[in-house]
């Protein structure tokens, strides 16, 4: 056997694993709900916050462009009420998912 090469032992491992992650409740799908009432008005608050500076030219050149990112995304987040972050880690901060209900 060559020492480069995969065999489908690995693979089926790998597999193993994913499934295993999956059973934990590790990660969640993307566009599921996973931002709280809180949560959504402290991103709704700083987006405002960081789009205000962009609009009203409060910063130096190059970080303006940042704020108009950070406020955009913050916004955005808000309003659809899930951040692809946080599924990435498998985070949720909604009351009702958190305490079982659906």
């Amino acid at each position: 056997m060559m020492p480069g090469r995969k065999t489908g032992r690995q693979g089926a491992g790998a597999a193993q694993l994913r499934a295993q992650k999956g059973k934990q409740g590790g990660n969640m799908k993307f566009g599921e709900k996973n931002v709280g009432e809180i949560d959504k008005a402290v991103r709704a608050i700083l987006g405002m916050a960081f789009l205000s500076m962009y609009i009203g030219n409060y910063a130096a050149q190059p970080w303006l462009y940042a704020a108009l990112a950070l406020g955009l995304a913050m916004v955005a987040t808000a309003a659809y009420e899930t951040c692809p972050i946080y599924s990435l880690f498998g985070i949720n901060t909604c009351a009702a998912k958190a305490k079982g209900r659906k």
